[in-house]
């Protein structure tokens, strides 16, 4: 099961649906984190010897009561389970995820629990959403492996290398970043559909026609933006 996100660039891109065991999975992993912090602040309590008043004890158990909430606000959707799994909290529409969309995802978080409601839901529905993401219009998708360097388009660039399209300075870092993933990721998927979108898309912010072979193109435009930014790089 997938779904399609809309990057920064205008171009969709399909990402895998978390499944529910990857959920399950990760949901365990965040709770043996919750309990090792539950047995080391037994041990310290224990350790101080001390009685320690009611303002002490909301102060102690308040992180773990929001450790949701404060995993997905800090760590980009994710928590530590679900690093683990590599799943991570979008939104359905391709947008960043605000506090208000984790905000509610966590407060229905008990609804959803309620004789695993969460679960059949996400069974039920086709974008593995729970309640909680449905309220937040959220989802939890699969992360793709990060790309080792043979894969990606960030060729080594030689010293005399003369960049084709000298208007790819315009571009940001973040940009051809982009760019690269986007296209590998979709080449990799042989989604022409995808290739030729963001093709388009990189051509108007050049200001230039699409040339015919956009392959090619995305690629001389990668190559093009390490040789006029190689300089900065090694800076």
């Amino acid at each position: 099961m997938a779904i399609s996100i809309e990057t920064t660039q205008n171009v969709q891109i399909d990402y895998e649906i978390a499944s529910i065991g990857d959920r399950v999975l990760g949901s365990i992993v965040d709770g043996f984190i919750l309990l090792a912090y539950i047995i080391a602040l037994l041990l310290l309590i224990g350790a101080i010897d001390v009685q320690l008043g009611p303002a002490w004890m909301v102060i102690f158990y308040l992180p773990m009561f929001l450790y949701d909430l404060l995993c997905e606000i800090f760590m980009e959707g994710q928590s530590f389970g679900k690093k683990a799994m590599r799943t991570k909290v979008v939104k359905v529409d391709g947008s960043e995820p605000g506090v208000g969309s984790y905000l509610l995802r966590w407060l229905l978080r008990p609804v959803d629990s309620f004789f695993m409601l969460g679960l059949l839901v996400i069974a039920a529905g086709g974008k593995g959403q729970r309640l909680g993401d449905l309220a937040a219009g959220t989802t939890v998708i699969k992360r793709k492996p990060r790309l080792t360097l043979d894969e990606t388009l960030m060729p080594e660039v030689d010293e005399a290398y003369v960049p084709t399209y000298p208007e790819v300075a315009r571009l940001s870092d973040r940009d051809v970043a982009i760019i690269r993933d986007v296209f590998s990721a979709s080449r990799r998927q042989q989604t022409r559909a995808t290739v030729n979108a963001l093709a388009v898309r990189v051509a108007t912010i050049l200001g230039i026609e699409t040339p015919a072979d956009v392959d090619a193109f995305l690629e001389t435009v990668v190559r093009d933006y390490t040789s006029l930014t190689r300089g900065e790089q090694r800076l």
